[in-house]
């Protein structure tokens, strides 16, 4: 009895959700005449794209990713680095050392950064 009142639900607000973005025609029919199925595939094919493809969802999936590797960010600016020696390279792992809590580290990038010719600027020095 809770399945069906639960999926009921789930399908309403599928069809109702269809129906306002325009997409009744054949998404509010799949819902109604596959029960549980429709609904479910209604929400895999339009509106997780949908969700992961707006700025809030990508900033969530971001945060997801980092909570689970907190170092892929760290070890791809680090090959960066041994690609190309930038300033704006060499900042950004600055930063991301600030945010993994490695002082030490991000201290001898700015300080490399600052020894440079046009890394004089206040940014750096903040840093």
């Amino acid at each position: 009895m809770q399945y069906g009142a639960i999926i009921l639900l789930l399908q309403v607000v599928c069809v109702v959700h269809a129906a306002k973005t325009g997409r009744f025609w054949p998404w509010g029919y799949v819902v109604i005449f596959l029960p549980g199925f429709g609904a479910l595939a209604y929400v895999l094919i339009e509106l997780l794209p949908e969700w992961f493809g707006s700025v809030q969802g990508q900033k969530t999936r971001s945060r997801v990713f980092s909570t689970l590797d907190p170092g892929k960010r760290y070890r791809a600016l680090t090959d960066q680095l041994q690609v190309a020696d930038t300033i704006a390279t060499r900042a950004d792992l600055a930063e991301e050392c600030l945010t993994l809590g490695k002082y030490q580290e991000a201290l001898g990038h700015y300080e490399h950064i600052l020894s440079l010719p046009m890394g004089d600027d206040a940014v750096y020095a903040y840093g």
